[in-house]
């Protein structure tokens, strides 16, 4: 594996990581949100997927238009 393909290797798995856990952040904080009310019905599940999916993309668009996946500090501790 040369080194440019190493290190597009590293910003799609550090990318993807990222992705996952503002998926899962999101997730995590729907249920909270419905666990904390007070009158709780049955979970919106339609609702809570669209709205993690937003976010996700949100934070893909994000990362890409901010250049996030090619900033140094983000590998920095990979090998560690």
């Amino acid at each position: 594996m040369t080194p440019q393909q190493a290190a597009r290797r590293a910003m799609i798995l550090t990318s993807s990581y990222d992705l996952a856990v503002a998926a899962l952040a999101m997730a995590v904080s729907n249920l909270v949100v419905w666990w904390s009310a007070e009158d709780r019905g049955a979970f919106p599940v339609e609702s809570a997927a669209i709205s993690v999916a937003v976010f996700t993309l949100s934070v893909a668009v994000g990362f890409g238009v901010l250049k996030i996946h090619t900033q140094v500090w983000r590998h920095i501790g990979w090998p560690d």
